[in-house]
């Protein structure tokens, strides 16, 4: 049987158990990830947590809850163990009727029907097969990737490690945030899973420097055998030179024969696609669903 419970509700011990036992295990499923982007997440547990379904809340004007995906998180769904036998609208039916809006990315290892179908889009993130050799890799980027990569070469970047998180979300900021939406708050939120992440030694975070200028910073959640690269930017010099290309390359060096994949965290925005798609990466699909009785 599958229950609604609360937040307070939630065996934090048992939801990670089923996290890891999942067949598609993410890191921003685990329930300290979501206790911080989302303190009031309430879920779905089938049984005694074989399978399980996060749903964060909001409230329009203060009172009218309703579910969404934070900003930052790129997906979340229905999590299980590959052998367990799911049906995504036994989930989704299984949401109160009073949370009047509904509003989830998720995985697409359980197939919607013809009717949820109706209500979801698919949405685009492109990964990159990390299980060779970084020359064999390099093999698969396109001329205008390698063409930059060729010259930076030519400049002598220096790679710094354990970079510091906050300076490379104010790097994004500065870059991206009149461009995104997102608020003050949910920008500290995530520093601060990236901090409680670092400290589990989860984050590879570095900045390139041409001498003592910056020129653009990362971060990589590296776990479940993916490296996700969810924060990321350049300076206005490092602009100029493409320093992103050397930022991306950098990263996939170091975790070649490593890790099994790169996951570039999105993007449907065509140059976002465009320049992902450089590296060779393919893309995969995952769900935004959206029920909307307001």
């Amino acid at each position: 049987m599958i229950k609604f419970l609360k937040n307070k509700e939630i065996n934090r011990e048992k939801w990670n158990q089923a996290i890891d036992n999942s067949a598609c295990p993410v890191f921003y499923a685990r329930a300290q990830v979501l206790d911080i982007m989302c303190p009031k997440w309430a879920a779905l547990v089938l049984g005694d947590y074989e399978a399980v379904m996060p749903l964060p809340i909001k409230f329009k004007f203060g009172i009218l809850p309703y579910i969404y995906t934070p900003n930052f998180i790129q997906r979340l769904g229905i999590f299980a163990p590959k052998n367990t036998s799911i049906i995504l609208e036994d989930f989704l039916s299984g949401i109160p009727s009073y949370y009047l809006r509904v509003e989830l990315r998720m995985h697409s290892w359980y197939s919607p029907n013809k009717t949820t179908l109706s209500k979801t889009r698919e949405r685009t993130s492109f990964i990159l097969e990390l299980k060779k050799p970084i020359n064999e890799i390099e093999k698969g980027f396109n001329s205008d990737a390698k063409k930059n990569l060729r010259k930076l070469k030519d400049i002598p970047i220096e790679v710094k490690e354990n970079f510091s998180i906050n300076k490379i979300m104010e790097l994004y900021v500065q870059e991206y945030g009149k461009l995104n939406g997102i608020k003050k708050q949910e920008y500290e939120n995530f520093t601060k899973v990236l901090e409680w992440l670092q400290k589990q030694g989860k984050v590879w975070n570095v900045g390139l420097f041409e001498n003592s200028t910056l020129l653009g910073a990362g971060a990589f959640v590296v776990d479940y055998d993916t490296v996700h690269y969810v924060l990321g930017a350049p300076t206005q010099e490092g602009k100029k030179i493409g320093s992103t290309h050397k930022l991306i390359h950098v990263a996939l060096e170091k975790f070649s024969l490593i890790q099994k994949v790169f996951d570039f965290e999105g993007s449907d925005i065509k140059p976002v696609a465009f320049f992902y798609k450089k590296f060779g990466s393919h893309p995969t699909k995952y769900l935004s669903y959206k029920r909307n009785k307001i």
